[in-house]
């Protein structure tokens, strides 16, 4: 399904879901003023077509204990940038691993309980051979942090 193909009813359904993911259909097709059996073919259609990837819990990183969020730039050694990602994105304390073009070929985002467990991971990172260098921005204030409902407008 193509973002042309989603209409407003789609649109609406879909904000509802990132809203709270946790209500029922039937609250939805109230809300959104449709048939429930709408509703539910709809989100059965979005499901069908990758539109919707999957339902989670929003978790609290620093409630949790994961209060240093770290941005770590990489660049990779000539085309191993695929390879080199996907060994960060298996790791435990990366939440989201990015290629993009510019001075650097990857840029991870990782959350850690304290510096010693960050220091860590970086050296982790760079024990993988095709990792030419790092370069890390702690982060130190959140304004957003939470996929949202922006592509729905």
């Amino acid at each position: 399904m193509k973002s042309k193909e989603i209409d407003n009813i789609d649109k609406l359904l879909l904000q509802e879901l990132v809203a709270d993911s946790r209500q029922s259909l039937r609250s939805i097709s109230r809300k959104i003023g449709i048939a429930v059996s709408t509703a539910s073919s709809r989100l059965e259609r979005l499901k069908e077509s990758g539109m919707i990837k999957g339902f989670s819990a929003e978790l609290d990183h620093e409630k949790m204990g994961y209060g240093l969020t770290a941005i770590i730039t990489i660049r990779t050694r000539q085309a191993y940038t695929e390879e080199v990602e996907k060994a960060i994105a298996d790791m435990k304390n990366s939440t989201a691993v990015y290629s993009v073009a510019g001075s650097f070929d990857a840029i991870v985002i990782a959350k850690f309980k304290n510096r010693n467990e960050m220091r860590a991971f970086i050296r982790e990172i760079l024990k993988i051979e095709k990792v030419q260098r790092t370069e890390s921005h702690i982060v130190m204030g959140t304004f957003k942090e939470k996929a949202g409902n922006w592509a729905l407008t």
